[in-house]
């Protein structure tokens, strides 16, 4: 099969049948599965709750709530980029015995966590409600900033996936990457009570607006500030040049796993 064999439709059937063939296997490996989406975001919670809120004493109002609002998108993005940096160098077999367009590796990937960040997402929702957070027609711009968070995996994933090959030993370094990120991103502090330099310093990282969204529409009841549309487009500047690198390494990634 060639390059030219692969149409939309083949494309789309293709990501449809190896997503769910992920997700079967996963759901064998592990007893929790989906649980486990809430479970490791919960956990999380504990920890940097005993050491914000009880240790430093640096929480505030419904400081669990803003914990666990950021702490779930925060896992869709870390644990689908963790994963699609060697997505390439885990698929060496199959894309020695067969041609298939290299983007959809790290896409399969990305549906697959998609698939489980969504409901888990919808319980933190009524977790919120159920606090009594009265709700209000801000909600309705969550399938945007969930569109936007989106993209913005999207294109941090192929752009991982089209140069881990080029230098494998970046897949190691990518846990730490993260972890720096996430300290840079706002989920455990309101970037708002940063002054100055450091406050825009913060607020160049998409993450940081992406997360800030989210707190906005489901504790403040207001919708999402224009700094989304940046975010937005800087994910979709990502994958088009991560789409030009795989097309012209096409036939070379192989070799090079």
């Amino acid at each position: 099969m060639s390059r030219h064999d692969w149409d939309t439709a083949r494309k789309l059937e293709f990501l449809a049948f190896s997503t769910a063939a992920e997700s079967k296997a996963e759901g064998q490996r592990t007893y929790l599965g989906l649980l486990w989406w809430l479970i490791d975001p919960a956990v999380s919670l504990v920890v940097y709750y005993i050491v914000f809120e009880m240790v430093l004493q640096r929480g505030g109002p419904n400081f669990v709530l803003f914990l666990f609002v950021g702490l779930v998108p925060w896992r869709w993005l870390s644990a689908s980029l963790e994963q699609s940096g060697p997505a390439l160098l885990n698929s060496r077999a199959l894309m020695q015995l067969v041609y298939v367009p290299k983007a959809l590796f790290p896409l399969r990937i990305l549906a697959s966590n998609t698939i489980k960040f969504l409901p888990v997402f919808c319980l933190v929702i009524v977790i919120v409600l159920a606090s009594g957070i009265p709700p209000t027609r801000a909600l309705l711009f969550l399938p945007y900033i969930i569109l936007v968070q989106g993209m913005l995996i999207t294109g941090c994933a192929l752009c991982l996936a089209s140069i881990v090959p080029l230098f494998p030993d970046l897949r190691l370094i990518i846990g730490n990457l993260m972890r720096l990120w996430l300290f840079l991103s706002g989920v455990f502090f309101d970037v708002g009570i940063l002054e100055g330099k450091l406050e825009q310093t913060f607020r160049l990282n998409p993450m940081t607006i992406v997360l800030e969204a989210y707190r906005d529409v489901l504790l403040k009841g207001q919708a999402p500030s224009s700094a989304m549309l940046p975010a937005l487009a800087l994910g979709c500047i990502f994958a088009a040049i991560a789409i030009l690198v795989m097309r012209r390494l096409d036939f070379q990634y192989p070799k090079m796993v």
